[in-house]
């Protein structure tokens, strides 16, 4: 009777912790966006009206403002989670470290894992845009913590 009950204990005691491996339960906080930041008015429109001034020696041209929204992505590591299981320092936890000295294939298969999923690791295609999970792994091949 000791004997199956032991093995009943060790076979719960597995798959909790095969459970805890798992995706997490909690769905991760959507990742901060960045502030757009305007490039500077080059056609001296001192009137606003958006119409290129009759004192301005532009040859005409594109007058629309150029936005540019970089992607913070540490502010993705952290808003999406990704230290729940690999650390808060990339020093692996539940999941492998994410340092660049241990991140030794190319950056197409981490971008492939975090957006398809492999083993343990959820898809999170469905969460983060290819531009975040690019700039995520650029930052993590890149950055040393």
């Amino acid at each position: 009777m000791n004997r199956k009950l032991f093995s009943l204990v060790a076979a719960l005691m597995f798959i909790l912790a095969l459970a805890a491996c798992a995706q997490p339960t909690k769905s991760p906080p959507s990742p901060p966006t960045a502030t757009p930041v305007p490039v500077e008015d080059t056609d001296h429109d001192v009137d606003g009206d958006d119409q290129q001034d009759a004192d301005t020696d532009d040859a005409g041209g594109d007058d629309s403002e150029t936005m540019v929204t970089p992607i913070d992505a540490q502010g993705v590591y952290d808003a999406s989670g990704c230290a729940d299981c690999h650390g808060e320092n990339r020093e692996g936890s539940f999941a492998p470290a994410l340092q660049p000295d241990k991140l030794t294939n190319n950056a197409q298969f981490y971008i492939d894992t975090i957006t398809n999923g492999r083993r343990q690791m959820p898809s999170w295609a469905d969460k983060l845009t290819a531009a975040e999970i690019e700039a995520l792994v650029n930052w993590l091949m890149t950055t040393a913590e």
